[in-house]
């Protein structure tokens, strides 16, 4: 009976619930930012709830919808990267990397996405607070959750541990969150490796890294998501 249930566990498991975000950088045929608007053929971007503008008008943002299969999550993803690519004007092109390419000397110059009033003024605040060159960098985001079917089946061999399923549930959530956090150094070199910066993106007396390393983009220098609580209980957390 247990080694029915562990088949049917793997068989399950790589179907997580899964949305993806992934972030680009438009430039220029020249390899510079682009000075293009939102691409006008994706219509009202602020209306527009799969391809976005991120912080800056420069970046473009592709929102899969929740999918309860990976493999599902990776067409929707393919087919909207594909509506962005041929919606961009003859001249642009997607940047291939996390940071971003050569920047302009003056990086205010950089326009603000093009939303409505009140989300642009959170970008100005958020932006006050970093650097000129903090909210640049590009990534991917997954968002992911464990399917129900995995969960049930895994339950039903571990009730007796619990008290209620929803402790359970916790408890499974908890012990995923300590794995990400234990493998983070190497989730982020293999997935995140973004070891310089393009010209511009430090000034000559900043504070920066003076060889190449695993990863700017994920640092202190780049859009960092310090993980600080504590993960050993759901309550700690």
């Amino acid at each position: 009976m247990l080694q029915t249930a562990n088949n049917e566990i793997v068989a399950k498991a790589s179907d997580f619930n899964m949305g993806i975000e992934v972030e680009s950088i438009r430039i220029d045929s020249s390899g510079r930012l682009t000075n293009e608007a939102y691409p006008k053929a994706l219509g009202n971007q602020r209306k527009n709830h799969f391809i976005k503008t991120d912080v800056y008008q420069i970046q473009s943002e592709i929102i899969t919808p929740a999918a309860r299969k990976s493999l599902d999550a990776m067409h929707y993803l393919m087919a909207l990267n594909d509506t962005l690519r041929n919606a961009l004007e003859p001249n642009e092109m997607l940047w291939p990397l996390s940071m971003p390419p050569i920047l302009p000397k003056d990086k205010k110059t950089i326009p603000i996405a093009d939303v409505d009033p009140e989300q642009k003024a959170y970008y100005e605040r958020w932006i006050e607070t970093r650097s000129d060159t903090q909210g640049i960098p590009v990534g991917v985001h997954l968002n992911v959750s464990v399917n129900e079917a995995v969960l049930k089946a895994v339950w039903e061999g571990q009730q007796s541990e619990f008290d209620s399923y929803q402790e359970f549930v916790n408890y499974m959530y908890i012990k995923i969150a300590q794995g990400f956090v234990y493998y983070r150094w190497l989730i982020t070199y293999l997935f995140g490796n973004s070891p310089i910066a393009e010209k511009n993106f430090f000034e000559p007396d900043d504070d920066q890294p003076t060889h190449p390393v695993r990863s700017i983009r994920s640092s202190n220098y780049g859009l960092t998501s310090d993980v600080r609580n504590c993960l050993r209980s759901l309550k700690a957390a």
